[in-house]
């Protein structure tokens, strides 16, 4: 899949040239996220997001338990979840904006001073566990932090060391090498592998239970 200037989406097989489509509106989506009926050959109604400085989305994931969409947004650092079924959505992530942003002496920007995205977070990519109840969120501040779906506080938070955007995430899993719990998580500059269970947030479940409010 090809997206060109001129806003066309090319389609290509191993033996070349398949389909041509262009994207209903030039330039970023903002709020909307289009949706490709690669059957019928055309799109179907935008989902719309609602909520404030939504700049664009930057990534989307497909839980492999029960389907359930969540989007990463540029801008007001939220994952957004969505039910494909209904078409709506069904709940919102707000990061912990405070503890990741760069620190700053002042709370407002000074032209030609200050970076405006000093003061902003977005959400680069999303992994899901399989098991369908747990997330792996990785930011524009080269932070990734690990949530259960029933809190909405992260059990586990790293710091890539760097202040790069989170580029992949993965969980490691299904290797008698790698145990229960292994995240692998990479910008730039460096892959890292790391247990979640060792940077565990205190009073918060081990990787493994699979629920943030379990003792």
């Amino acid at each position: 899949m090809h997206l060109q200037n001129d806003r066309t989406i090319k389609l290509h097989i191993q033996g070349g040239f398949h389909y041509r489509t262009r994207m209903p509106r030039f330039g970023p989506s903002g709020n909307e996220i289009y949706r490709l009926n690669l059957e019928q050959g055309r799109f179907l109604n935008p989902l719309v997001l609602q909520d404030d400085n939504i700049l664009g989305v930057n990534c989307i994931d497909i839980n492999p338990a029960h389907n359930l969409l969540a989007l990463g947004v540029d801008g007001n650092g939220s994952v957004q979840f969505w039910d494909p079924r209904s078409r709506s959505s069904v709940g919102v992530l707000r990061l912990l904006t405070s503890r990741l942003l760069r620190p700053t002496a002042r709370t407002t920007l000074m032209p030609g001073v200050d970076d405006a995205d000093a003061l902003s977070i977005s959400v680069t990519v999303l992994a899901s566990r399989s098991d369908g109840l747990s997330y792996a969120v990785g930011t524009s501040t080269g932070h990734t932090l690990l949530y259960d779906i029933p809190s909405p506080k992260p059990f586990a938070l790293k710091d890539q060391g760097y202040g790069l955007p989170i580029r992949n995430l993965s969980w490691i899993e299904g290797s008698r090498l790698a145990g229960d719990g292994m995240v692998l998580s990479a910008d730039k500059k460096v892959v890292k592998i790391w247990d979640c269970d060792s940077i565990r947030i205190p009073s918060s479940a081990p990787c493994g239970n699979g629920n943030a409010d379990a003792p």
